[in-house]
C-alpha cells in the first residue's frame, strides 16, 4: 500500500513538472513572438550616454515614434554629442566610445543592432578617436596622437585594419566616398583627397582665411562642406573646381544625400537654433528644389522615402513627418526620457 502511494505521488509530481514545463515553453514562445514583433516594427534607435557613469542607453522606436525597447550597456561617452552625423548601415548604428578611450576599451567603435538591441565592439587600439564613417565594406575612423593623424580602415569581411598616417599635423574633419577614398581638411583649411589603397594624397582646394567647416559629406568624387554661414562649398576632386552655393542657411549643419538630391540642415552644433531648416538641392544642377521649416532645432535628421525625421536637442524630442507632394504633412513624435546626454539617432532605412 505504501509503495502504491509512493508511485502515485511520483507520477503526480512528474505530471505537475511536465505541466509546468509546458507552461514555461508556451510563455517563452509568447515572449519570443513579442520580441519578434518589436524587431519587425523597429525603425529608429536613439543613443544617450554618460561620462561620469559607465552607462549608455539605446531606445528603439517604431515608425510612429512609439518606444519598443530600452536597452542599457556598461560603456560610457558613446558618440560625439552633436558633432559629426549618424552612421547607420543595414540596421546597425555605429558610434565611437569617447569615454572609454583611456580605459579597457581603447579606440572602441560600437555597432548597435536597431532590431535586437545587441551590440558588437570593434577595437581600433587608438587613443583620441574623433570621428568615423561607414560604407558597405568598411569602418573608417580618424584619431590624433603625438602631432599625427591616423585614418584607420576596418574591413567587415577580413576583420583586418589598414592604416594611413598623416604625420604633418592633427586633423578632425574627414569624409569618405562610396569608392573608399577620403577627403580631409587640415587646420589651415587646405583640402586633400586621399586615394586610400595607394596611400596617395592630392591637394585639391583651400578654404578662405577664417572660414571653418561645419560638416563634410562626400558623394562620388565631390566633397560638400557646410560652413558657419548661409553657403556650402562644393569641391570636385578631379577637376579641382570649387563652387559656392548660397542656400539661405543661418548656419550650415548636417548634410546627407539619396543619390539624386542633397539635403542640408541649417543647424549650429555649438548653439542649437530654435527654428531649423532643411534645404533639398538637385546635385546635377545645384538648384534648390525644396525647403522645409521646423519650429525646433535640428540636432540630426534622416530623409526617408516618404518622410523626414528630425531629432531635437532643445525639445528632447523625436519627430517624424510624412511627405505629401513634397510638403511636410502628418507628424508623429515622442518625448525622450532624459536618462543621460543625447548622442545620436539612426534608422534601419538610413544607409549612410
Amino acid at each position: 500500500m505504501f509503495n502504491l502511494y509512493v508511485r502515485r505521488t511520483k507520477y503526480l509530481f512528474l505530471g505537475s513538472l511536465f505541466f509546468i514545463c509546458i507552461l514555461s515553453i508556451c510563455s517563452c514562445a509568447k515572449d519570443e513572438t513579442s520580441n519578434n514583433k518589436n524587431i519587425l516594427d523597429a525603425r529608429y534607435g536613439i543613443v544617450q550616454t554618460s561620462l561620469q557613469q559607465n552607462k549608455t542607453c539605446l531606445d528603439i522606436y517604431d515608425s510612429n515614434c512609439k518606444l519598443l525597447k530600452s536597452q542599457n550597456y556598461n560603456v560610457c561617452g558613446v558618440g560625439r554629442f552633436g558633432y559629426g552625423s549618424p552612421q547607420s548601415l543595414n540596421g546597425v548604428l555605429y558610434e565611437i566610445a569617447v569615454g572609454n578611450d583611456y580605459k579597457k576599451d581603447l579606440g572602441l567603435v560600437i555597432g548597435f543592432d536597431l532590431r535586437t538591441g545587441k551590440i558588437k565592439k570593434y577595437h581600433f587600439n587608438r587613443t583620441n578617436l574623433v570621428d568615423l564613417q561607414i560604407i558597405d565594406k568598411y569602418i573608417y575612423t580618424i584619431s590624433n596622437i603625438n602631432g599625427k593623424t591616423y585614418i584607420d580602415r576596418y574591413c567587415f569581411e577580413s576583420q583586418e585594419i589598414d592604416s594611413f598616417c598623416w604625420n604633418k599635423e592633427l586633423m578632425t574633419d574627414f569624409a569618405v566616398t562610396e569608392t573608399g577614398n577620403v577627403f580631409f581638411v587640415n587646420p589651415k583649411g587646405t583640402i586633400y583627397f586621399l586615394e586610400f589603397d595607394d596611400k596617395k594624397t592630392i591637394q585639391i582646394g583651400q578654404l578662405e582665411q577664417d572660414v571653418e567647416p561645419s560638416h563634410l559629406h562626400a558623394v562620388n568624387d565631390k566633397l560638400y562642406i557646410s560652413l558657419f554661414s548661409n553657403e556650402i562649398m562644393v569641391v570636385d576632386a578631379r577637376s579641382r573646381n570649387i563652387t559656392m552655393l548660397d542656400l539661405g542657411l543661418e548656419c550650415g549643419g548636417q548634410i546627407s544625400d539619396d543619390g539624386e538630391y542633397l539635403y542640408v540642415a541649417s543647424s549650429n552644433p555649438v548653439e542649437s537654433l530654435e527654428d531649423g531648416r532643411i534645404v533639398k538641392v538637385n546635385m546635377d544642377t545645384n538648384e534648390i528644389v525644396n525647403k522645409w521649416n521646423f519650429d525646433c532645432d535640428i540636432y540630426y535628421f534622416i530623409i526617408g522615402k516618404e518622410d523626414v525625421t528630425i531629432l531635437s536637442n532643445n525639445n528632447n524630442e523625436l519627430r517624424r513627418y510624412l511627405l505629401q507632394k513634397g510638403k511636410l504633412g502628418k507628424m508623429r513624435s515622442a518625448k525622450l526620457d532624459e536618462k543621460y546626454t543625447l548622442s545620436s539617432v539612426g534608422s534601419i532605412e538610413n544607409s549612410r
